[in-house]
């Protein structure tokens, strides 16, 4: 007989990247404000409030203009790990909290002859480097003497969850890291903690996983706690969450006798669920009602069932999903194709 089940909900989407504080690359040597010297999640388009900077071993950029990022109020983090160079009394004026990293083989200098304290580098209207000071190779570090030096923080879409993934080029008394979510700008949830490496002065990459992200605009965000208990927040990136359809078959094989399974839609929808042996035998036929957002779905199966590989049909009368379900301890060798 069928049985009728309405299974609660969370609400969770996927996404697609939405511009807000981006990590770029320069993926050519050309000028600072030259969009194509630079790419942002596959856009091209000049540094600007909150993005962390990278140019790599290889590259050149070029500041041939005065660039006042002051007014915008959000730090930016470069990284140099190629050459960062101006010309004649140009400048890079940065907001007050932004850093310059330069890596071993990095170089800040100027590109035409002569000298000079007009072509500079200033963060928060204080002068970090000047042309008068001669070339500046790397490791160095221009800005606020931060406890870790972040090369980059990014979060992404991948199906069924957002990927955060972030990476240190030193770290100093560093306790952990918690990775926060916001839907406002207000109120920040911890996704994950994440324990630091100490102090340290190489590369480290770290990940986290959001499973279940909001509708909408999602705003993470990197917290970096000290071994004194001391806290510094990192600019947030932002990410767009739409939401696709997905249905996922979790604890299998089940030594429980439960099918377990998520359902993600934007829309209700009726779902008959029917479990057969691989004889051809109806174990289970089930009618459920799955809401819009998260859906976790369990169905009880009869434990004097015999463990082995059944077949598990999921149909919503346009489109049907076929599943192996695996009932108790199964060796590889007795599964069917």
């Amino acid at each position: 007989m069928k049985q009728r089940l309405l299974i609660s909900i969370a609400v969770v989407f996927l996404n697609s990247i939405y511009a807000f504080g981006g990590n770029g690359f320069s993926n050519s040597t050309g000028n600072w404000n030259n969009p194509s010297t630079w790419l942002f999640s596959g856009s091209a388009r000049v540094p600007t409030c909150g993005d962390t900077v990278n140019i790599p071993y290889g590259t050149t950029v070029t500041v041939n203009s005065q660039e006042n990022l002051v007014p915008c109020g959000m730090p930016l983090h470069i990284v140099v790990g190629g050459i960062l160079q101006f010309t004649n009394g140009n400048k890079l004026e940065l907001p007050c909290g932004s850093d310059v990293d330069i890596l071993v083989n990095g170089l800040i200098r100027k590109a035409t002859p002569g000298g000079g304290n007009s072509t500079m580098i200033s963060i928060c209207n204080q002068d970090e480097w000047t042309a008068g000071d001669g070339d500046l190779p790397g490791p160095a570090h221009l800005g606020s003497s931060l406890p870790v030096s972040l090369l980059y923080f990014d979060a992404v879409y991948k199906p069924e969850t957002v990927r955060i993934s972030f990476a240190t080029a030193s770290e100093l008394n560093n306790d952990y890291f918690l990775v926060q979510r916001s839907s406002g700008l207000d109120e920040w949830r911890t996704i994950e903690r994440i324990t630091g490496a100490g102090t340290v002065s190489d590369f480290h990459s770290y990940h986290a996983v959001d499973l279940y992200p909001e509708t909408g605009i999602n705003y993470y965000r990197l917290c970096q706690y000290d071994f004194d208990g001391a806290c510094t927040f990192y600019p947030p990136v932002a990410v767009r969450v739409d939401g696709n359809e997905a249905l996922i078959l979790c604890d299998n094989p089940s030594l429980s006798g439960q099918i377990t399974l998520l359902y993600r839609g934007k829309s209700a929808k009726e779902f008959d669920f029917t479990l057969t042996s691989v004889s051809g035998s109806e174990i289970v036929n089930n009618q459920v009602i799955l809401e819009p957002g998260l859906n976790i779905i369990s169905i009880p199966v009869e434990k004097s069932n015999a463990a082995g590989v059944y077949l598990l049909k999921v149909d919503s009368g346009t489109k049907a999903h076929y599943f192996k379900w695996i009932l108790g301890s199964v060796t590889p060798g007795s599964l069917t194709k």
